[in-house]
């Protein structure tokens, strides 16, 4: 009984290994979609003209996302960690906020929450915690009271009723590049039909929608479909990238909170609630003797830290900056050490790899892969590591062939047939022998025959030959179990031969 529970135990530990391991990948795989591929539809020029990769701010959405999904810790972890004996941390959220005064919550969960998604820029998450405040609560409950007479007490409220809707506008009406929510943080640039979002101005100048213009250019042009039939969609958008004009809102925006925070009825409500403005307002102002000074001591992460000063200080920050600023606050730190030659040595393997990403390195994305589980033999590494291997070919980031005076190279090609034979192996063990050789030829057949001249440009015909040469010997070995499974091998492979 205590062999089956340690070999439990055992599996348990494995599976949460590989686990680690593909998450990863996957976060190598969508850092390297934002620095390393290029959009189709907005990468070749931008409205400050040269390419997007020296544009101010044009990574900054999908660097702020990127942090948020792959590196930063959910703000409600505190409730799990200090709330041992509750069974949901969603329970203990909405008791807290059920509560007449929220914000004296135990171990200042109240407050820290809303740090925690502040440096995040959730502020629409903000502002709904805000909202719980006793405070707040009571300027509603009082707003349909006649106050004849006036008085000291009803006096405060009217002004505490005016400083949080100057809140609520600025908080609902942020900029911010990434959006104010992290809902769309695992997109990975597909696109989501989402409702139609409503626009409205609550401050002047400035809609609710403005964000979007962080954004690049949502398309999914040559989409292919099970069948390998292309169709083009073009989601409409009623925002298109702009970073000039981006910028210059979020000034007017970080100009707008500077004023209302010096100015009554805000100024005097943070007087009241000095919390509101320590963990909310100074985080969104950067207000410290420095700004590296301010994020470190409000963060608890490098990234955390980078996220923060891209959401309100630096959301203009060129591409092939971001790294150089990444590096600091990961020294900062104590994730990276420093070198007498101002480069920053690696005291974490993945970090580095990070920064390798953020500055062009796609060989290093490549080696990153194959390392985290692209040639263990297991199916889906070898195939992320392949595929994304062959992205970074056709955009002109990697060359993949090697040639030496004895033997030529290609590690396009090897990668390829290594993920087929993984696809093969780890379908025929799990007795689906007929999935792998399907999923196997679909993988392998845009290679095996150069469609157009241009594509046959980039391979040299050995590869081509090799990959023909596996793909004959996948469809040669294999018995289709039934006429469909016959017919589907079939039509996959019918452009080949005819």
């Amino acid at each position: 009984s205590s062999s089956m529970e340690e070999e439990e135990e055992k599996d348990e530990e494995g599976e949460e290994y590989h686990l680690e391991l593909l998450k990863l990948m996957y976060a190598i795989t969508h850092l390297s979609e934002i620095y390393l591929l290029q959009r189709p539809s907005s990468t070749s020029t931008s409205l400050l003209g040269g390419s997007d990769m020296d544009t101010p701010g044009s990574v900054t959405s999908d660097t702020v996302r990127y942090l948020r999904l792959h590196h930063m810790t959910s703000p409600y972890d505190d409730f799990q960690e200090e709330e041992e004996n509750t069974s949901s941390k969603e329970d203990v959220i909405e008791e807290m906020l059920s509560s007449s005064q929220p914000e004296y919550y135990p171990n200042d969960l109240y407050w820290k929450l809303l740090r925690k998604l502040t440096l995040r820029g959730c502020l629409e998450d903000v502002w709904a915690i805000v909202s719980r405040h006793s405070a707040c609560r009571r300027c509603v409950a009082t707003m349909d009271k006649e106050e004849e007479g006036g008085g000291e007490y009803y006096d405060t409220i009217k002004q505490d009723r005016d400083a949080f809707a100057i809140l609520h506008a600025l908080l609902i009406s942020a900029p911010l590049p990434g959006g104010r929510n992290d809902a769309l943080d695992d997109c990975l640039g597909t696109i989501k039909q989402e409702e139609e979002e409503a626009e409205e101005m609550l401050m002047e100048g400035i809609t609710t929608t403005s964000y979007k213009l962080w954004d690049q250019d949502v398309t999914n042009d040559d989409d292919v479909d099970d069948d390998g039939n292309k169709n083009t969609k073009v989601l409409p958008t009623t925002n298109r990238f702009n970073p000039h004009l981006a910028s210059s809102l979020h000034k007017h925006w970080m100009d707008s909170v500077r004023n209302a925070v010096s100015s009554p009825p805000l100024s005097q409500l943070c007087k009241r609630i000095p919390r509101l403005y320590r963990d909310v307002l100074s985080i969104i102002l950067g207000e410290s003797t420095s700004l590296s000074a301010s994020v470190v001591e409000n963060a608890d992460s490098w990234s955390e830290a980078l996220a923060s000063e891209l959401l309100y200080q630096r959301p203009h920050l060129r591409p092939s900056d971001v790294h150089v600023r990444s590096a600091r606050h990961m020294e900062q730190f104590g994730v990276l050490k420093r070198k007498s030659d101002d480069e920053s040595s690696n005291s974490g393997g993945f970090e580095e790899i990070v920064l390798s990403v953020m500055k062009g390195n796609a060989g290093r994305v490549v080696e990153a892969l194959h390392d985290l589980g692209g040639g263990s033999g297991a199916a889906l590494p070898a195939t992320m590591t392949a595929l994304l291997c062959n992205l970074l070919t056709e955009a002109n980031q990697i060359q993949p062939s090697i040639s030496s005076t004895t033997e030529s190279f290609n590690i396009q090609t090897e990668l390829l047939l290594l993920a087929s034979h993984s696809i093969l192996s780890s379908f025929s063990t799990q007795n689906h022998s007929e999935v792998g050789v399907r999923l196997a030829t679909r993988l392998l057949l845009p290679f095996a025959f150069p469609p157009t001249p241009s594509f046959s440009s980039k391979k040299d015909d050995s590869s081509f030959l090799r990959i023909t040469h596996q793909l004959a010997t996948i469809l040669d070995t294999h018995m289709p179990n039934n006429d469909a499974d016959t017919k589907h091998l079939l039509k996959l492979v019918t452009p080949l031969i005819v």
